[in-house]
């Protein structure tokens, strides 16, 4: 009996609980201002995150080449910059279309062993098995509009209007710029220590890419790269070094 007047009095206690939630939210009104206190109580609950206003107060670091290598370690974050570092661009031109390696469940037909009908030995067959790899995929509009306001947070992006007011362009800062520059040199220096007379298997471009986790499609546009194919083996092409001061065409 005990336990059963504990839960009936837990149960009373809820719904007072939700009428009076009900009719708070029912008086709050388009003018009503939320005191300071009952704000601070609930940044305060655990399991929030830091208010907005504390974030924004840290400064970023001005360390391009700290910054360069903290983009490296994300590949969103990175296929973004790589896509602004070309030219300024409206997030309409990226949605859809900026793409990075993800871990998908896929089918494949593979050749699996067997037992024979006979018993006494195995066979090969070929047969539909899923496997996870690593799959170009694009990245959400939601994702990629939360890293842009990010980036222009952080102060590498500014944003621009059109002639038209409703297109919005995103552009590096010049912080912004120095990043991508030696995130772009990181980069091609990776490809051309694993090259040879800058020239480099399609397989082990793969793989850098994938340990990158970006498309590389992305990257042969984003590094202005080249790629042959000669008696069925393709290779890629590291454009030669440039000298210090000369710039892209």
């Amino acid at each position: 009996m005990v336990k059963r007047e504990e839960q009936t009095d837990a149960w009373e206690l809820s719904e007072n609980e939700e009428e009076f939630s009900e009719s708070f939210w029912e008086k709050r009104g388009e003018n009503w201002i939320e005191p300071v206190e009952t704000r601070q109580e609930m940044t305060a609950m655990p399991g929030r995150n830091l208010e907005q206003s504390t974030l924004n107060a840290v400064p970023v670091l001005g360390d391009a080449e700290i910054l360069a290598a903290e983009a490296l370690l994300d590949n969103k974050l990175l296929a973004v910059l790589l896509a602004l570092g070309e030219k300024p661009r409206q997030a309409g031109e990226l949605v859809g279309k900026l793409r990075v390696l993800a871990k998908k469940r896929i089918k494949v037909r593979k050749k699996v062993r067997v037992r024979d009908k006979t018993g006494w030995g195995y066979r090969e067959v070929e047969r539909e098995v899923e496997e996870e790899r690593l799959v170009p995929s694009p990245i959400p509009a939601s994702t990629l509009y939360r890293l842009l306001s990010r980036l222009k947070r952080a102060g590498l992006v500014e944003e621009y209007r059109g002639l038209d007011a409703r297109r919005r362009y995103y552009r590096l800062t010049p912080l912004g710029s120095k990043i991508y520059e030696k995130a772009r040199a990181h980069l091609e220096a990776s490809l051309r220590k694993a090259s040879r007379d800058n020239q480099l298997a399609w397989e082990k471009f793969v793989q850098i890419c994938q340990s990158l986790g970006l498309d590389p499609s992305q990257l042969i546009l984003a590094l202005d790269l080249r790629v042959t194919e000669d008696y069925g083996k393709k290779q890629v092409h590291i454009p030669a070094k440039k000298h210090q001061g000369e710039k892209n065409p």
